[in-house]
């Protein structure tokens, strides 16, 4: 029995675009550009960017999903 646990920080910007996603729908006869490349956030010195913490734990059939506190 293997059980795991990950800590993640996931950008604000990512979690409001999933959101607006999920409320609002894509449009299914929208194409999906596989040339697209995703955005990696750095942290900037001295520019603060919000992520939100969340907790993986378990395994792939059971798994939890959480909001965490930073540690």
């Amino acid at each position: 029995d293997y059980s795991y646990e990950y800590y993640l920080k996931v950008p604000w910007k990512m979690v409001t675009k999933a959101g607006a996603s999920k409320l609002f729908g894509k449009k299914k006869d929208e194409p999906v550009n596989p040339d697209e490349v995703d955005e990696i956030i750095y942290s900037e010195h001295g520019k603060k960017n919000r992520y939100v913490n969340v907790q993986i734990k378990g395994d792939l059939e059971d798994y939890q999903i959480k909001l965490k506190r930073e540690k």
